[in-house]
């Protein structure tokens, strides 16, 4: 298994110093780049698959309750091929004002490696 690799802080492709594009080759690596790619689509924004990503602005416009984040994030993490289990979400901090939101997650994954994490999502 092997997928192009992505910049997680401008969300392009990466390259080495040839210029040849970068690439993952371990699951737990693919894994992380495909969930953090998810939970960073506005739902509906992407074009191939509407139902894919979280509602970011429809919770931040709603002014939702954390646990309201907690479970859009759980459920977009429950969709994930390559989750086998979610240990917990956690909601570490909610910025209204800039639509910025710290979460935290652990999980198993489909080949039995567990994954844990934190990431910031603007929306």
């Amino acid at each position: 298994m092997m997928t192009l690799k992505v910049d997680t802080a401008t969300g392009d492709l990466t390259h080495g110093s040839l210029k040849r594009l970068e690439t993952l080759t371990s699951f737990a690596d693919i894994a992380k780049q495909n969930i953090w790619i998810r939970l960073n689509i506005n739902r509906g924004e992407w074009d191939f698959d509407h139902s894919v990503g979280v509602p970011w602005i429809e919770l931040f416009n709603n002014q939702a309750s954390p646990e309201q984040f907690r479970a859009e994030v759980q459920y977009e993490l429950e969709r994930c091929k390559e989750i086998e289990s979610i240990e917990y979400v956690r909601v570490e901090e909610i910025d209204r004002a800039i639509r910025k939101l710290k979460i935290s997650y652990k999980a198993v994954l489909a080949d039995e490696s567990t994954l844990e994490t934190a990431l910031e999502v603007v929306a």
